[in-house]
């Protein structure tokens, strides 16, 4: 079966380690050490001047990594449920992420977002059963079916106007944001990268 492509290259390790360079980890710079976390060579472990929940969110990449779910790479779209998925007990403080509704999109974010330990709102818009790259391409993924999900899901859940769009969604940021009046800021690529992102984006982001 040949595999979609989740975008695992482009996670940026580097964005999230120190920028020290001290060499205590034994290699010369943090990127050298974020290439050698990337390849597997060596342990996040080994960098002393990690927090402990960043350890903990490297340690939830590479737990999905190990653990994420085979997604055929399909030709056909694969519509899903549209809607609001609640991420552990998320509160009127609690991030808002968005995606679209393909099946494989959904299988492949909630297999991650559910190792997550913090809590936070998943909202998938509808896609028409594409992957976002997919429906970057094909238009089905648009400001105004962000600002619909959005209106009839989270408005009321929330008292903050903030939301997390895909990576891959970076170019919808500004009509999102005149639409909605919300401010957007652009996630990782990969799914995978969202433990990471959301302990640097959102260190308190399982309080209410």
């Amino acid at each position: 079966m040949v595999q979609a492509d989740l975008y695992i290259d482009q996670i940026d390790f580097l964005k999230y380690l120190p920028h020290l360079d001290c060499e205590e980890c034994g290699v010369g710079t943090c990127q050298e050490f974020a290439l050698k976390l990337k390849l597997r060579e060596l342990s996040f472990e080994l960098c002393p001047h990690l927090t402990s929940s960043r350890k903990e969110a490297f340690r939830l990449v590479f737990e999905a990594l190990d653990s994420l779910p085979q997604i055929p790479a399909s030709q056909m779209p694969t519509p899903g449920i549209t809607g609001v998925y609640e991420i552990g007990s998320p509160g009127h403080q609690s991030p808002v992420l968005v995606s679209g509704n393909s099946e494989y999109t959904q299988q492949a974010i909630l297999a991650v977002l559910f190792l997550y330990p913090h809590d936070c709102w998943m909202v998938f818009a509808d896609s028409e059963g594409s992957t976002v790259d997919m429906a970057m391409i094909f238009g089905t993924f648009t400001a105004a079916k962000i600002k619909r999900i959005v209106s009839e899901h989270i408005t009321e859940r929330v008292t903050h106007r903030s939301l997390i769009l895909p990576g891959l969604a970076a170019p919808l940021k500004e009509e999102a944001e005149r639409l909605t009046g919300w401010r957007m800021s652009v996630g990782p690529i990969c799914a995978v990268e969202l433990p990471l992102f959301l302990d640097q984006a959102y260190p308190s982001a399982h309080t209410d």
